[in-house]
């Protein structure tokens, strides 16, 4: 997969095309490769696609707005099955840890130091087909040290959850290519994927994101 990702990569420079990377793969938050695309005036966006209302953003939303209410997260964990194609790839052991430890930091990145955290696709049901189901918990405490804990799970459909948010991708990105800007746009990096050159909380992602199609900012 990496070495399909990076040759698409080289390809889209020679004909001088912007570049979206769905993949795990370090494009847009790869130093060298940032370099490369601005070397070449192109616009460069990624890594790892972050569905429309998949675990990830819904896992991160959860606990986003639990920050803001003032709930101390202690414990949390995000896995889901599935029968897509993306989730089967995750039966190769290393590209499983690679999911695992992007969606892990990514969480990490709003909770407390303290907090215990797994996250991940934990195995391919063949029969599921295109569906997926995410289970979240969430443990913590409010006021006075009462608990608070969260149980849930969200069942949806591979394709067109990503299909959703590739739209927005596409047509920034295209803005991006007719501004003349280059290399990784960090607005949004950090609005559609995962593994975004710098981290953001989802309403500062977003926030970033409207700013760019407004013309208010370039990056």
């Amino acid at each position: 997969a990496k070495k399909a990702s990076e040759f698409y990569a080289e390809q889209a420079i020679k004909a001088k095309c912007a570049f979206i990377n769905c993949t795990t793969t370090k494009i847009a938050s790869d130093i060298n490769w940032n370099n490369k695309f601005k070397e070449n005036r192109l616009p460069l966006v990624g890594d790892d696609l972050m569905s429309q209302i998949g675990g990830t953003i819904f896992h991160l939303g959860l606990i986003e707005f639990l920050n803001s209410r003032g709930v101390k997260i202690e414990k949390t964990y995000q896995l889901d099955i599935g029968g897509s194609m993306e989730a089967y790839g995750i039966l190769e052991e290393e590209r499983k840890e690679e999911k695992r430890n992007i969606k892990t930091q990514l969480i990490e990145s709003i909770l407390p130091k303290d907090s215990k955290i797994t996250t991940g696709t934990s195995d391919y049901v063949e029969f599921m087909k295109d569906k997926r189901t995410s289970y979240f918990y969430i443990e913590g405490k409010n006021c006075l040290g009462s608990n608070v804990i969260i149980d849930i799970y969200l069942r949806t459909n591979d394709g067109p959850n990503g299909a959703g948010i590739l739209l927005d991708i596409i047509r920034a990105t295209k803005l991006a290519l007719d501004r003349k800007l280059s290399g990784s746009i960090l607005s949004i990096c950090a609005y559609g994927f995962k593994n975004p050159p710098i981290k953001y909380s989802v309403s500062q992602a977003r926030q970033l994101f409207e700013d760019f199609i407004k013309g208010k900012i370039s990056m």
